[in-house]
């Protein structure tokens, strides 16, 4: 079934020429007005990225206008404008800059000298615990997936993200046939915000058992000797 999406007024098919049409039209309007070139200037956009993720925490997107993270920054809504146009172009700031960080901790895991079972554990663990104590990166994956154009870069990380899964893994792992590892590793990387969503809504007694069935699944008849 197509999908109608709206910007700015215009309305755009779910035809494959105009969600292209859509995605560019998006991609402009979001792109942030004003790069960050002296301290003062990286000092206001760390204060309005963390005003955002509050609001956004305690209240969600659609609940969070320009206005509410221009005072809770300390700004004047003009000098918020200087920086994002539009809420929209917030939102993919904060996703690239979500996008970065998880990368850099998924490096950060890969170097632990544990078994890569524990590894991938202990990864897809953080990750949870991480979305279950701060209900900001809950609200952000939920507005990601809902937007056709984050949603399209959110597939892309996810691609990068089991590339590098995969190559770790296949290192250890000679002996399983590559496309396997590769598949599997996209399906958590996919999958593993539906996890998240699960664990931060289960009693603590369940979060641990949820995880590690999670994992198995990944290992599942697999010859792991």
């Amino acid at each position: 079934m197509a999908i109608d999406y709206m910007t700015n007024g215009h309305v755009f098919k779910g035809d494959c020429k105009s969600r292209l049409l859509y995605c560019q039209t998006m991609k402009t309007n979001t792109k942030a007005r004003k790069e960050p070139g002296q301290d003062r200037s990286r000092a206001t956009l760390q204060s309005i990225m963390n005003a955002s993720a509050e609001l956004i925490a305690a209240n969600g997107l659609d609940a969070t206008s320009m206005t509410q993270i221009a005072n809770l920054a300390g700004l004047s809504k003009a000098s918020l404008y200087r920086y994002f146009p539009n809420k929209q172009a917030l939102l993919l700031a904060l996703a690239e800059r979500s996008f970065k960080t998880h990368r850099e901790e998924m490096q950060a895991i890969m170097q632990v000298d544990k078994k890569p079972e524990q590894i991938l554990r202990d990864g897809i663990g953080h990750y949870c615990d991480k979305h279950s104590n701060n209900p900001f990166f809950l609200n952000l994956r939920a507005a990601i997936h809902a937007d056709p154009v984050l949603s399209e870069l959110d597939l892309k990380d996810s691609r990068e993200n089991a590339l590098l899964l995969s190559t770790f893994l296949t290192h250890h792992f000679p002996q399983i046939d590559p496309t396997i590892i590769k598949t599997r590793s996209l399906l958590i990387m996919e999958l593993i915000d539906s996890l998240a969503r699960l664990v931060a809504r289960v009693p603590v007694t369940e979060q641990n058992n949820l995880i590690d069935e999670f994992v198995g699944l990944f290992f599942a008849d697999l010859n792991l000797m």
